[in-house]
């Protein structure tokens, strides 16, 4: 979130809380996508115009300067008391290799997310 923000993700376009986006294409899936060690089917997503935009204060998806050709989008296992299925994970990758991994050559980063609380009801 100190990079990105909150950031809105549509199989057409990802927009970050500073109103940067890049707009994409669904890529398919890679199932055995290794994570931080663990292997989880990712939803893969190209660039259809690499860039790497300004976030916030200043910050960029890939620190290296280079555009970002491709994202990686999986539901990590649940940390702590967070329920099953409320947080996202991201890398953003900047090689042209389709990425099997987030480590893989290329990877500008990976970058965690929870989903918005549901809104309680009034008492």
């Amino acid at each position: 979130m100190a990079i990105t923000g909150r950031i809105t993700l549509a199989p057409d376009r990802i927009t970050f809380a500073n109103r940067a986006s890049l707009p994409l294409e669904p890529a398919g899936e890679v199932a055995g996508f290794l994570a931080e060690g663990q292997r989880v089917t990712a939803t893969l997503y190209r660039v259809t115009e690499p860039g790497n935009p300004v976030l916030l204060r200043g910050s960029r998806l890939c620190g290296n300067g280079r555009p970002v050709r491709a994202i990686a989008v999986w539901q990590p296992p649940p940390i702590g008391n967070t329920a099953p299925g409320q947080g996202r994970s991201l890398a953003a990758f900047s090689g042209t290799a389709p990425p099997k991994g987030a480590d893989d050559p290329g990877s500008c980063g990976t970058f965690h997310y929870e989903l918005p609380a549901a809104p309680r009801g009034r008492r």
